[in-house]
């Protein structure tokens, strides 16, 4: 079917010239399909990452020793805790908080990995004796007030 003449079209025919011929309509290029919707976990692998698949192969507990600066009291503490996923095809490993997506986390082995020392100003024992220190030295500050 051809379009209608336009007043352009039969000006042009009275005059003469050819009619011009009508573009033939392009076609429509193919659209791509949407990339797969992914669950939670593989998206969030390959936001960080670049990579979908990742396997869980253990738990790790990290410790590090605090030494007090104060009294020199050495205590260990658990300063992290990760899962280690490690992807073949990238040869790499990954640590990660969070456990979402990976299955039966429970049974995987628990690894412990320390850390170099912190050394800490004060430690939780030595509160108890600085307030201590702090009361003695007020009421003694009011002692000798009241005596004036």
């Amino acid at each position: 079917m051809t379009a209608p003449l336009t007043l352009g079209d039969i000006l042009a025919a009275l005059s003469g010239k050819p009619l011009p011929t009508q573009a033939k309509a392009k076609a429509a290029p193919a659209k791509k399909a949407p990339p797969p919707i992914l669950p939670m976990d593989k998206q969030f692998a390959m936001s960080k990452t670049g990579y979908i698949n990742w396997t869980a192969t253990a738990f790790i507990i990290q410790t590090t020793v605090q030494i007090c600066g104060c009294c020199g009291h050495e205590q260990e503490f658990v300063s992290g805790q990760f899962y280690r996923l490690e992807n073949g095809q990238a040869h790499a490993a990954w640590l990660r908080h969070e456990g979402y997506g990976i299955e039966e986390p429970e049974d995987l082995p628990i690894e412990y990995v320390s850390t170099d020392p912190v050394t800490v100003r004060a430690c939780p024992s030595c509160r108890w004796a600085h307030r201590e220190f702090e009361t003695a030295l007020c009421n003694c500050h009011k002692q000798l007030s009241l005596s004036l």
